[in-house]
């Protein structure tokens, strides 16, 4: 089969595990019974505070995230090692009771796309979220 022509095919797994540094084994458990072989794999609930992290790394992928400035929460992104990104904060949704990750990545045919992790606090008021969310929607 030739797949020149064939379209770039990405693939996204999104799992919560409620600590990534404790439950990080039980992922690897999935990927050796699964064929599941995504292109990213957005974490929540890593509770990652710092940037010094051992043993949350997934072999032949990348890691990014935000540190956390609560005690509950955060989101990481493991990118498959064959495709370049970059960590996009200026897309971060500041001041409005959520958590935001943002990379950029381009495409074979030169053009780029955004894959971006939000989540809101039950706790915090949906009108300012939203407002932000939907101006930086509409600017991507």
């Amino acid at each position: 089969m030739n797949h020149a022509n064939k379209p770039e095919c990405l693939s996204y797994f999104h799992p919560d595990v409620r600590s990534l540094g404790k439950n990080k084994h039980k992922l690897d458990d999935f990927f050796l019974i699964t064929e599941v072989n995504p292109t990213f794999i957005a974490i929540s609930e890593t509770k990652l505070k710092t940037n010094f992290i051992v043993n949350i790394t997934i072999p032949g992928f990348n890691f990014v995230h935000n540190p956390l400035q609560t005690h509950s929460g955060g989101f990481g992104l493991h990118i498959i090692s064959k495709r370049t990104s970059q960590l996009r904060k200026i897309l971060n949704l500041h001041n409005v009771g959520c958590e935001s990750l943002f990379v950029e990545a381009p495409t074979s045919s030169g053009k780029s796309f955004i894959v971006g992790l939000v989540y809101r606090h039950p706790a915090h008021a949906i009108p300012p979220f939203q407002d932000k969310f939907i101006k930086l929607a509409t600017w991507l």
